[in-house]
């Protein structure tokens, strides 16, 4: 039945929102200007609708729906890169005593958090580079720095656009977003690992991009760092050492888990990497 369909996947949401009621009401605080798509087509599939088209005509006029030329690109661009640099850099040296407030999360990107985020985002655009030098015919370039993402997505909600922390400090989109946090007592908090920042971003987000550049022969000292850091906290062992050999590996999309261990595993199959 693969062979007769298409997997469309987006780098990221169409928007900053947040959840106001289930099912009924949701807060739209942003949205981005452009979003990448990418198609991942059976070869005996024949669609009869365009794909971006049908998506753009859904979203409305913004964002503007990009295609982009293959699904590992848009693996490496994915957002998920975001939550858990900052996660880690935010709570690392924690002392363990509660918060009496939650502390905000985009706009109060320090100096560390910003290094981090963008020491990880250097590894992926390192690893789309190697990648477009072993594979003919396949384009990384939309595979930018996170910096550069920021200032093409949020361009009018920015107004300090001089480097990554003071862009994602003054983006208007994360007016008042803050840490997820447990409230333990009344007015004391304390952080929620267990939030998506980290239960779906590390083993679905940033431990298949360690996984990629794995395959593309790619040194990641910053993802390694921190995912080594975040896997304690979520109790699983994805790393050991710089190598995603472990236990916990299973509850991964990384390619190494469905058994790709060479580059070239990530491009064969039922399927076209690059539909046009």
């Amino acid at each position: 039945k693969a062979k007769r369909c298409t997997m469309v996947t987006f780098e990221s949401l169409p928007w900053a929102c947040r959840l106001i009621e289930f099912g009924k009401n949701v807060e739209i605080l942003g949205f981005k200007d452009t979003l990448g798509a990418s198609l991942l087509k059976g070869k005996e599939c024949n669609l009869t609708k365009p794909i971006i088209e049908t998506t753009q005509y859904i979203l409305g006029e913004k964002p503007k729906v990009r295609h982009v030329q293959n699904y590992i690109a848009i693996t490496l661009m994915a957002k998920s890169i975001v939550h858990p640099p900052i996660m880690y850099g935010k709570w690392s040296q924690w002392d363990g005593k509660p918060l009496s407030e939650k502390p905000l999360f985009y706009q109060g990107l320090d100096e560390r958090q910003a290094e981090l985020l963008s020491g990880v985002s250097d590894e992926c655009v390192a690893t789309a580079k190697a990648i477009e030098k072993k594979v003919p015919g396949l384009d990384m370039s939309d595979v930018i720095h996170v910096f550069d993402w920021y200032l093409n997505y949020y361009s009018d909600q920015i107004t300090d656009k001089s480097n990554l922390m003071m862009a994602m400090r003054t983006n208007k989109a994360y007016d008042g977003l803050v840490h997820p946090m447990k409230e333990i007592e009344p007015g004391k908090y304390v952080p929620d690992f267990t939030y998506r920042y980290m239960a779906e971003d590390v083993p679905e987000g940033i431990v298949p991009m360690k996984g990629i550049a794995e395959l593309a022969g790619v040194s990641t000292p910053y993802l390694d760092e921190v995912i080594t850091w975040c896997q304690g906290k979520l109790n699983k062992e994805f790393l050991v050492g710089n190598k995603l050999t472990g236990k916990d590996l299973k509850d991964t999309r990384a390619p190494q888990k469905y058994g790709y261990n060479k580059l070239e595993d990530l491009f064969t199959g039922s399927f076209e990497v690059t539909p046009r």
